[in-house]
């Protein structure tokens, strides 16, 4: 009697194995390159919707010279944790002109102002700015943790005119605030 059965149903059950592992393999990766794209496209649209706000607000402002911080006046911004984000000032001038900003931080509500202070990457800084450009000097850059309390901090940005001496100090606030359930489950 040949026993070809037994040979048959090895192979057979090899195979499926391979075809398990290949098609696990592939769901995974599929599914991290749609959490990834999901995120990105997430973190965008909440980015493009303060920016669409609060340059509804700069409107009625446009064409003044000077200095004008992102989150003073009655201008809103929240940060989301978990990554990189920039804050800072916009310049508009009528003649060449340098500037310096020197940003001091501090939490008036969420976390202390020690780990506030530890979020911050990279902070002030001098600027050339010429006539007829409006710059946007990022003063203040955080790296924001993920799963951070919702944070209100305080900035005290010192900007001083290098040409003229003069200095002036802009106040904005910031709420950092988780980036909300889908994305923190997300991302």
């Amino acid at each position: 009697m040949i026993k070809r059965g037994n040979k048959g149903a090895m192979e057979l059950s090899i195979g499926t194995i391979v075809i398990i592992v290949l098609a696990m393999t592939m769901l995974i990766m599929g599914m991290v390159l749609i959490r990834t794209i999901m995120c990105s496209g997430l973190q965008i649209t909440t980015e493009i919707d303060q920016g669409v706000r609060n340059e509804v607000i700069n409107m009625f402002g446009s064409g003044e010279y000077g200095v004008r911080c992102i989150g003073e006046g009655n201008q809103e911004i929240t940060l989301a944790g978990g990554g990189r984000r920039n804050t800072g000032c916009e310049i508009t001038v009528s003649s060449e002109t340098k500037y310096e900003i020197v940003p001091e931080v501090e939490s008036i509500g969420g976390a202390d102002t020690d780990t506030v202070k530890g979020w911050i990457m990279d902070s002030g800084g001098e600027w050339d700015v010429i006539p007829g450009d409006s710059t946007t000097a990022p003063a203040l850059v955080m790296n924001i943790p993920d799963n951070v309390p919702d944070t209100t901090i305080r900035i005290d940005y010192q900007v001083k005119n290098l040409d003229t001496g003069t200095e002036q100090t802009r106040r904005a606030y910031v709420d950092v605030t988780h980036a909300g359930t889908l994305t923190m489950n997300m991302c």
